[in-house]
C-alpha cells in the first residue's frame, strides 16, 4: 500500500521466496554452486544449512529454475512425517501409483519402496535424472532419515539413481553427526552452511530489493537507517524484510519520503515486539493504522475464504488402516489452497484465544505456511488471544512463527478520555438524546 508514495512498482519486502529477489551475495552464490553440484555429480546426498531466515528456500527456488533438463524433482516442504507417510509423499510427488499386495487393505511401506525403485531404474533408462527435495530437513527423526539413506541404495556404477537434498536449520548438522547416523554422512557429497549477511551485504540487499522493486532514485533508508537495521536484524534477509516493510509503512503513514533510525527502532518495537533494544512503541494511532492497514490489506486482495476454528467441522477419510493421521489432513487441505489460489481466492484462518495453543499445535501452524508461491503465502493466519501469546511466541523454540508474523498489535486499555467517549458512543447508540446519565465524577470513577 505504500508502493506508490516511494514510487515502487511493487512492495519490495515480502517475506515470500521470490527468486526474482535473491540477492546473490558471495555466500548465495556458493550455496547455489553447491545444489547444482550435487545434482550434476551424480551423488547421493546435499547439504543446505542456515540460520532461520537466512534464504535457504530462496536459493532452493533459484535451484528449481536452473535444474538440468530431463530432471524430475519431488519437493517436501512439511517433513514432520513417519517413515511411511514420508515414502507417501515422495511418491506422490514423483506422481508413482501405488497399489497394496496380498490383498492388503492399504499399501505398506515395501510397496512404495518397491514402485519409486521401479520408477527410478525406468527414468534412468530414459536418460532421466530424479531428484528429492526436503525443506525444514531437521524435523527429520533418526528414523525417517536413516530411510532416506536407504533409498540411495539404489545405483549404477556411474551414479546413485536418486540425488537428495536436505536443506534445514543448523541442528540438522548436530544431528548428522550423530554416532547412529554415520553411513549417511558419508554420502553427503556437497555441504554449505550460509551464514548471514554482513553490514555491507545488509546495504547492498536493501538496495537491490528497493531497485527490484522498480525504484531508479535515491533509497529511503539514511544511513543511520541502514546501520540500525543491521544492528536490529543481524543480517538475516527474512527480519531485513519484516523490519523494512514496516519502516517504509511507518513513514508512509507519517507522510514521510524518508527513513531514519527513530522510525526503524519504532519499526522494530512492532515487528520484533521486543523492548530489549530500547525501542519506543508507535503512538497509538499510527499502530492502529500501521498494524491494522496490513491486516485488512490482507483481506482485500481478491475474493477471501475465512475459517474460524470454532466453525463446521469436515470429516477426512484416513489413506491407510487406522484412524486419521496428520498426513491425511495436511494433504487435502494443500490441495484445497493450490486450488483455490489458482481460482484467485486467497484463505485466512483465524484463531482465537490463540494463547491455548501449544508449542507443538503452532509449530504445525506455521508449517502450514510453507505453501506458497513465489510472491505469497497461500494461507494466511490471525492470531488472536491475550499478553500470554507474545510471551509464548518470544521462546527460542518458536523463532521461526515469530519471524513469519508480518503485523503485531496489543490492544491496550481505553484512557480516562477513551473510556467517557465509550460510554457516551454506547449511550447514543442505544437511543439517548438528552444530557448523559452519568455524572463527570463518575465517569472518571
Amino acid at each position: 500500500m505504500y508502493a506508490a508514495h516511494f514510487g515502487l512498482k511493487r512492495e519490495p519486502f515480502s517475506i515470500a521466496p521470490d527468486p526474482r529477489y535473491l540477492f546473490m551475495s558471495e555466500r548465495h552464490r556458493e550455496a547455489l554452486a553447491h545444489l547444482l553440484y550435487g545434482v550434476r555429480g551424480g551423488g547421493g546426498f546435499v547439504l543446505l544449512t542456515g540460520e532461520i531466515g537466512a534464504g535457504k528456500t530462496t536459493v532452493c527456488r533459484c535451484f528449481l529454475e536452473q535444474v538440468p533438463k530431463r530432471t524430475n524433482v519431488a519437493y517436501i516442504f512439511n517433513p514432520k512425517l513417519t517413515a511411511l507417510e514420508l515414502l507417501q509423499s515422495v511418491c506422490e510427488e514423483f506422481r508413482i501409483t501405488v497399489t497394496a499386495r496380498d490383498g492388503a487393505a492399504a499399501p505398506t511401506q515395501k510397496d512404495h519402496v518397491d514402485a519409486l525403485n521401479e520408477y527410478l531404474l525406468r527414468t534412468h533408462a530414459a536418460g532421466q535424472n530424479s531428484v528429492l527435495i526436503i525443506d525444514e530437513a531437521q524435523n527429520l527423526s533418526a528414523d525417517v532419515l536413516e530411510q532416506l539413506r536407504l533409498l540411495t541404495n539404489l545405483e549404477t556404477n556411474e551414479r546413485k539413481l536418486l540425488q537428495i537434498i536436505l536443506i534445514g536449520q543448523p541442528e540438522l548438522r548436530d544431528m548428522l553427526a550423530r554416532p547412529e547416523l554415520e553411513q549417511l554422512a558419508q554420502r553427503v557429497v556437497a555441504r554449505f552452511h550460509l551464514d548471514p549477511l554482513a553490514e555491507e551485504e545488509t546495504a547492498h540487499y536493501i538496495k537491490h530489493r528497493l531497485s527490484v522493486a522498480g525504484m531508479s532514485g535515491l533509497i529511503p533508508f539514511d544511513r543511520d537507517a541502514r546501520h540500525r537495521i543491521h544492528e536490529l536484524t543481524r543480517g538475516v534477509p527474512r527480519r531485513i524484510n519484516l523490519l523494512c516493510d514496516r519502516a517504509l509503512l511507518g513513514a508512509y503513514a507519517s507522510g514521510r519520503q524518508r527513513v531514519d533510525r527513530a522510525i526503524v527502532d519504532k519499526a522494530a518495537s512492532e515487528v520484533f515486539d521486543f523492548s530489549r533494544h530500547g525501542a519506543q512503541r508507535w503512538q497509538r494511532q499510527r499502530n492502529v493504522l500501521a498494524g491494522g492497514a496490513i491486516a485488512v490489506a490482507a483481506l482485500v486482495v481478491g475474493g477471501v475464504a475465512v475459517a474460524l476454528v470454532s466453525g463446521p467441522r469436515r470429516s477426512v477419510a484416513p489413506q491407510g488402516p487406522g484412524p486419521a493421521t496428520v498426513k491425511d489432513y495436511t494433504d487435502p487441505l494443500n490441495e484445497y489452497l493450490l486450488r483455490t489460489h489458482a481460482s484467485g481466492q486467497n484463505n485466512v484462518l483465524i484463531i482465537d484465544e490463540a494463547q491455548m495453543l501449544s508449542a507443538d499445535v503452532l509449530e504445525q501452524l506455521r508449517l502450514l505456511t510453507n505453501l506458497e508461491t513465489n510472491e505469497r503465502k497461500l494461507l494466511q493466519i490471525i492470531l488472536i488471544g491475550q499478553p500470554e501469546l507474545r510471551t509464548m511466541l518470544a521462546r527460542p523454540e518458536l523463532e521461526q512463527l515469530a519471524q513469519r508474523v508480518i503485523a503485531r498489535y496489543h490492544l491496550k486499555a481505553l484512557s480516562e478520555q477513551e473510556s467517557i467517549q465509550y460510554i457516551r458512543h454506547r449511550l447514543i447508540v442505544a437511543g439517548l438524546t438528552a444530557a448523559l446519565p452519568f455524572e463527570r465524577a463518575a465517569m472518571q470513577r
